[in-house]
């Protein structure tokens, strides 16, 4: 039988959302904060102007996900995702070298845009292509990834903003 003991497709897709999962949210979102003391203690801003980058970007996410959404039928998913990945952890990456709060509200704006595109809704869309049965199974195992990498990372970056500092 053609096929008989290789993992189908839809099982590597799903590996891919997962990791997509752990790195987009897992990452990008569920470590951001822990930064933040690090961040305001060297340079000198509020908890509140650190709060207001957070509010920035999670509203430029939401309208992202309904913005995005609409390039997903129109553009090439891989290359979609793969240029918001791309753009995200610059983002992210970005962030060591400023100086000025003005500058994480601008990457904010741009790091929602691109934080809305990869969370939650390319998993659950890709899911649903490839997978008609068990279809529950592999979203949840792939959207459970983001605090599964949450609950990973975000101890072992404390210890390495400890040991070398946020930048």
């Amino acid at each position: 039988m053609k096929g008989r003991g290789k993992l189908h497709r839809a099982w590597w897709m799903m590996v891919g959302c997962i990791l997509l999962q752990a790195g987009a949210t897992g990452v990008f979102s569920n470590c951001a904060t822990i930064f933040y003391s690090s961040i305001c203690g060297e340079l000198g801003f509020s908890n509140g102007a650190m709060a207001m980058f957070t509010t920035v970007r999670t509203v430029t996410m939401a309208f992202a996900m309904t913005g995005v959404t609409l390039l997903y039928k129109k553009v090439d998913l891989r290359v979609l995702l793969s240029v918001l990945s791309v753009l995200g952890a610059a983002c992210f990456a970005s962030q060591a070298l400023f100086h000025n709060i003005w500058q994480w509200y601008v990457m904010g704006a741009i790091y929602g845009v691109a934080s809305g595109g990869l969370m939650t809704v390319p998993a659950t869309i890709v899911i649903n292509n490839w997978f008609h049965e068990r279809t529950g199974f592999a979203l949840g195992l792939a959207l459970s990834a983001s605090g599964v990498a949450g609950a990973v990372i975000n101890p072992l970056c404390s210890a390495l903003i400890s040991s070398l500092g946020w930048r």
